[in-house]
């Protein structure tokens, strides 16, 4: 398969699976399509197709990059000043069972410790799960908890933490209404 049917099917999945795209995944709505919701619920082609479009015309300005992030942090990072990076780690608390590589406490650790001696003066953005350990972890950087609506089988808001360095001036201009993502 070309990349670009690998990376379809990927988006495809994300957008019509509950509980991720590997292990206990399945369609939304049940594979006899008999429940709450149906596997198009989140695939609205119209609203995809625009922010895809949206994505496209940034994408000189975006670069992806599948490394470890320590590594990422070395290799890429230290060689460039004015860049700015968005950190999504595993979540912590969940983590093992949503991703076939996850993080352990001390890979959480090392992240937090490398990040934050590393990128001091760098201007950057990591979110995670709401919980006391990552908390601690970051506990010297100002922070915001933000609601996200994400899931299909409970109508609860979950509540993630967002992270930022001392670099960004400008915090109010990094918070927006994300549940409507």
């Amino acid at each position: 398969y070309s990349i670009l049917e690998i990376g379809f099917s990927t988006f495809f999945l994300n957008r019509t699976n509950r509980s991720g795209i590997i292990d206990k995944a399945g369609p939304i709505g049940g594979f006899k399509q008999n429940g709450n919701y149906l596997i198009d619920c989140r695939f609205n082609k119209e609203s995809l197709i625009k922010k895809i479009v949206q994505i496209s015309n940034l994408k000189e300005n975006i670069e992806v990059y599948n490394m470890d992030a320590l590594e990422f942090i070395d290799k890429v990072l230290m060689k460039r000043r004015s860049v700015f990076t968005f950190f999504d780690p595993p979540y912590y608390k969940k983590g093992s069972g949503l991703y076939t590589n996850y993080y352990l406490h001390e890979d959480h650790h090392n992240l937090a410790n490398y990040i934050q001696r590393k990128l001091k003066n760098r201007k950057w953005i990591i979110t995670y799960d709401k919980c006391d350990e990552i908390k601690k972890m970051y506990d010297n950087l100002v922070f915001k908890e933000i609601n996200l609506n994400y899931s299909l089988q409970n109508k609860k808001t979950a509540i993630e933490y967002m992270f930022y360095s001392k670099a960004i001036k400008s915090k109010g201009a990094i918070y927006g209404n994300y549940s409507k993502y």
